[in-house]
């Protein structure tokens, strides 16, 4: 008997969080990482303590090329934006929970060129943080995603 109460409390409470879910709004700086040059583009000071630490410190240049605005609908939602370097990349918005206190969300980032994929990666960031995704080749350089999302509460 106890056993299922217990499940039955599990189940109630995943259903509660599926439908107290919300849209997340999701920030993507597409950066230009350059070994040539010095400074970071003054667009992107909130990511200016990350790119002053390893292994960032290989460039010396950091340029802001676009930011992307995308809006994601809870459990599997997804936007797509194009890289200057041509290949597409999917931002998914898998999942909403709470670890503690702490709002968390799981992502999933995938880049493609025409003929294969890329990278298909998923993450976990604190609500309103900044995960960096760097290696995608672009003229003479590298490209770093620097992606942070809130949900509307």
């Amino acid at each position: 008997m106890r056993t299922a109460f217990a499940v039955l409390m599990m189940l109630t409470a995943v259903a509660r969080s599926e439908e107290e879910a919300t849209p997340a709004k999701c920030d993507v700086r597409i950066i230009q990482a350059l070994k040539e040059g010095s400074g970071i583009d003054p667009k992107i000071t909130r990511l200016r303590p990350y790119l002053e630490h390893a292994p960032f410190t290989a460039w010396h240049r950091f340029k802001l090329l676009d930011d992307k605005q995308l809006n994601l609908t809870p459990h599997g939602g997804k936007a797509g934006f194009d890289l200057p370097n041509g290949r597409k990349a999917t931002l998914s918005y898998v999942d909403h929970f709470m670890q503690g206190k702490e709002h968390r969300m799981r992502l999933q980032l995938t880049i493609d060129r025409a003929e294969k994929q890329m990278l298909n990666t998923t993450f976990v960031l604190d609500e309103d943080g900044v995960v960096l995704q760097a290696g995608q080749s672009y003229e003479n350089g590298k490209l770093i995603l620097g992606i942070s999302c809130k949900t509307e509460k």
